[in-house]
């Protein structure tokens, strides 16, 4: 009799541990203990053996960021502008921290040499004699080819003749459309040239701030040689890489509070652009990029964000439903 009675006993206490980890393993996947995110409500009976909800009403379990998500808020514009050929800086008209508006001359290598090439390649597009030449011959051809094809009718020249008449005017137009070619050729030459000597000049890919320089001007450089830094801060973004089970919470181009660290020191609004789709293995965590307005400028870039631990997925569970397994 005492053996049964503490046969009972046992399996009572040992029902009570098995729930007790039960309810405490499933609140340690669904939230931190010092962050709880059990919504309070009708408590429902466990089953330990089957892990399911043997009977209650529908109970809603909420699921919480236990800690902020963090991200470092950079330009969406930024460049860095290289030097496009091996030479010499040969002017640097800007300094750090001016503001420069897109097409605006950064820099500017060494370009004598291009100069030379670009102003021999007008001559030669200008060159029009040989094109002259050319239709004065078509033009003395076709008028000896017509008066002895009408001479040809009255029997006044041979065949012969007339057939040399015609060859002559087909050498001329040949002759001719060589001249129109080669024109075309150095038109095209004249370009060429044009766009070499332009693209030694560095130029401001948009609207920024200079905010470094490497290069000294009459400096030499190799090509792809860093000269300066050009960043917008008119458009920023944010990369926060958040858990994975919350992907759904989240909705593109809605607008979200971050919390900016010092020396921002306050919330900003910034709108979600998109979703990776992409679930990282490594951190069980999915990449979301955030863009924050700053028509101002006001707002530096290199702070960090923190999107806050409030954005709760709820799960609903029924009876007779598994518990969702957060392992």
């Amino acid at each position: 009799m005492r053996h049964s009675l503490f046969s009972g006993s046992q399996a009572f206490a040992t029902g009570i541990v098995i729930l007790a980890t039960t309810l405490t393993f499933a609140g340690d996947a669904l939230a931190p203990i010092d962050n709880p995110a059990w919504e309070q409500g009708t408590a429902a009976e466990i089953d330990t053996d089957t892990h399911t909800v043997k009977s209650a009403p529908a109970t809603r379990l909420g699921e919480r960021l236990g800690t902020p998500s963090l991200g470092l808020v950079q330009p969406i514009d930024e460049v860095i502008l290289s030097a496009p050929i091996d030479g010499v800086l040969m002017a640097l008209p800007v300094t750090e921290g001016q503001f420069v508006t897109a097409g605006e001359a950064l820099a500017t290598m060494d370009d004598r040499v291009i100069r030379a090439s670009v102003q021999l390649a007008r001559i030669n597009a200008e060159r029009v004699g040989a094109i002259q030449e050319a239709e004065v011959a078509l033009a003395n051809a076709e008028r000896i080819f017509t008066r002895l094809t009408s001479m040809h009718e009255r029997n006044a020249v041979t065949n012969t003749e007339l057939e040399d008449a015609q060859m002559e005017c087909d050498r001329a137009r040949a002759h001719h459309r060589s001249a129109l070619e080669a024109a075309e050729v150095a038109a095209a030459e004249l370009e060429m040239q044009r766009q070499r000597l332009e693209s030694l000049t560095i130029r401001a890919p948009f609207d920024g701030c200079i905010v470094r320089i490497w290069a000294k001007r009459g400096a030499a450089f190799n090509i792809a040689d860093p000269i300066l830094r050009v960043v917008s801060l008119e458009s920023l973004q944010a990369e926060i890489n958040v858990p994975s089970t919350l992907r759904d919470s989240l909705n593109v181009r809605q607008t979200y509070s971050l919390h900016a660290d010092d020396p921002v020191g306050r919330s900003i609004s910034a709108t979600l652009r998109w979703v990776s789709p992409v679930i990282d293995p490594s951190s069980r965590t999915v990449r979301c990029v955030f863009d924050i307005p700053n028509p101002d400028g006001r707002l530096p870039s290199g702070f960090s964000v923190a999107l806050p631990p409030d954005i709760t997925r709820t799960v609903t569970v029924e009876p007779n439903q598994s518990v969702p397994d957060h392992k």
